[in-house]
Formats: C-alpha cells, sequence, structure tokens
C-alpha cells in the first residue's frame, strides 16, 4: 500500500504513539519543547527545509499545549485537534499574507479562550506574509497577549523580517530520513521500500508515491534503458502515453534525474537507474542534456507538438553523446 493511500494524519499520528519523533530529532529539541509544553512561550517558528514535516511536527507541539502534557492523540483534547475542531487554534494556511490578514487575525484574539488557557495562531509557509503584513504582526509580538501563542513555519528563513525572528523561539528541523520510520511504518501497513534508500522529503515522498506520477517515474525508466540509437527513437515516443497535464511534470522529473545522474544522489529513482545513466553519459553529456531538456520544456509549455518535442530531445542527447565520444 502506497504511503498517499493514509490520511497524513494518520501518518503522525502513528510516530507520535510510537515514539517516532524522538527517533527522527535530536534528544536536545524534545527536551526543550517538554518544557515548553507546561510553560510555552508567545511566539515560535519551526524551520527546515521539508515544508510537510515543519507543519506536520507543528501540530504535534500545538496538540501537545493543549493535552498539557506530550500528545497522547486518545483524549479529547487531542480529538479536537485530529478533526480540526478546537476553537482556541486558528489555523492560517495562506500562501501570500496581507496586511488585511493579519488585522482580521488581530481582531480575532482580542477574544478570550473558549475552552482552553490559550488561543493559539498557527501560521504555515510564514515565508510568505509579505513585509508590510510582517511589519503588522510585530507590533502583536512585541506586545504579547498572555493567553495567546503564535506558531509559525517556514521552509525559507531567510525571507522572514529579522526583527520578526528576533521575537520567536526558534528550531530548526532536519529533514526526515525515511529510513528511521520505514520499519514502523511497515509494521502499519504502509510500504515506503522504494523511498527508504533515497535523500528526499516527506513531502516529495507522498507526492511522488501517487499513482499518476510512478507512472511518469516508470515511463522515465523504460525511455532512459531502451535509448540507444536513433533507430529506437520512434518507438519509444509512439508509446509515451502521457496525458497533456503531466506533460511538464515528466519533463521535470527527467531533468531531476539527470541531475541525480550528476551529483550521484538517487532522490526518488532507482539506484539502478542511476548507475546505468552515469555509465552511458559522461558528465559533459549529462550537462548539456539537462539544458536540451530545459529547452524541451520550454517548448512543451509554448504548446509545441509533444511527440515532435520529444522525438527531437531524444535525438539531440544522442548526438551529444556520440559528439562527446
Amino acid at each position: 500500500m502506497l504511503i498517499n493511500d493514509f490520511f497524513i494524519e494518520k501518518i503522525w499520528f502513528i510516530w507520535y504513539n510510537n515514539n517516532m519523533l524522538k527517533s527522527i530529532l535530536n534528544l536536545p529539541i524534545f527536551e526543550i519543547l517538554n518544557k515548553d509544553i507546561y510553560n510555552p512561550s508567545h511566539a515560535y517558528l519551526f524551520y527546515g527545509e521539508d515544508e510537510l514535516f515543519n507543519i506536520e511536527f507543528a501540530k504535534v507541539f500545538i496538540a501537545s499545549i493543549f493535552c498539557g502534557k506530550p500528545a497522547c492523540f486518545q483524549c479529547e483534547s487531542c480529538r479536537r485537534i485530529e478533526l480540526n475542531r478546537n476553537p482556541d487554534l486558528l489555523i492560517i494556511d495562506k500562501s501570500n499574507l496581507q496586511v488585511a490578514d493579519i488585522e482580521s487575525i488581530i481582531e480575532n484574539i482580542q477574544l478570550k479562550p473558549m475552552i482552553y488557557d490559550y488561543k493559539i495562531v498557527f501560521i504555515t509557509n510564514a515565508e510568505g506574509i509579505n513585509d508590510s503584513a510582517q511589519n503588522k504582526l510585530l507590533k502583536t509580538l512585541e506586545e504579547p497577549n498572555p493567553h495567546v501563542i503564535f506558531v509559525l513555519t517556514c521552509t525559507n528563513f531567510d525571507k522572514l523580517l529579522p526583527t520578526i525572528k528576533s521575537r520567536l523561539n526558534k528550531h530548526y528541523l532536519p529533514t526526515i530520513n525515511l529510513d528511521l520510520i520505514a520499519n514502523d511504518l511497515k509494521l502499519q501497513g504502509i510500504n515506503i521500500d522504494k523511498f527508504s534508500h533515497c535523500d528526499i522529503t516527506l513531502t516529495d515522498a507522498i507526492k511522488y508515491s501517487s499513482t499518476d506520477n510512478n507512472e511518469l517515474i516508470y515511463t522515465i525508466e523504460h525511455c532512459m534503458y531502451n535509448l540507444k540509437s536513433s533507430k529506437d527513437i520512434p518507438q519509444i515516443v509512439g508509446n509515451l502515453k502521457i496525458a497533456p497535464e503531466q506533460r511538464k511534470e515528466f519533463l521535470k522529473l527527467l531533468l531531476k534525474m539527470t541531475d541525480c545522474s550528476l551529483t550521484g544522489k538517487v532522490w526518488i529513482f532507482d539506484p539502478k537507474l542511476i548507475e546505468y545513466i552515469r555509465s552511458m553519459y559522461s558528465l559533459k553529456v549529462l550537462i548539456k542534456m539537462m539544458k536540451l531538456i530545459d529547452k524541451a520544456y520550454n517548448m512543451v509549455e509554448s504548446n509545441v507538438n509533444f511527440n515532435y518535442v520529444m522525438d527531437k530531445l531524444f535525438y539531440d542527447i544522442l548526438k551529444e553523446k556520440y559528439l562527446c565520444k
């Protein structure tokens, strides 16, 4: 069963109940956060390269504050978090927050908590708050309401203003290593063998475990293993059954595969494929391949016939391989 067959909430529920977060993050971070559960600060920032993991980790932390102990996900308080029915939790999941959005938040937090000691404002992807809105938020962070806690997540730490960052209790979350949880998730019926060898974020693991993206990856493997001479191109292109809305994603994955072959990283690809590409194409050719794929992407974006684009791309790749011998 693929990882995306489960709700994300189920995944982090499994992690917590099996103490997996403690094995994913180093113990000192947990010790600090355990203390904060009982005596929270007024504002937190969880940041790191993996957007989804930042958000899910923050949810566990928020659930723990409301629960009054490390989240159990069994009590009524934790169930409210799981079901998104906590009246004292304001979740702001918007890519570009404006001043008006911050004003609305400020108006909301003037009301006292309905059930708990605190009202928590959870802002995901905080790097999307524009500078004017950040300055508006700053005053609230400088004069904190004793019954309000802000929890922010972001992947681009540098996009937050220094004045905002100075008011936040900051915690860096390292990119999750799926090897750490693969065996545990297997026990829950979640098969992530295909990602267990990869240097990949949880966000990408879930995205590329979908049926559509799996098919794109398999198509790339088929193309590269069979691309040996110009005589192979008509059959390869003729067998490409890629929906129009998936064609740009296909070329993005092809570009990523070439980049992985250059760097020796595996990411979501079969290690044998990366090893094969590196044995068949020199580094010089791989660099030129990236330029050719980028050009093909632009052509598809300009609505050039897809079969023509792929025919030309594969021919040009073989040409570069021949010229660089």
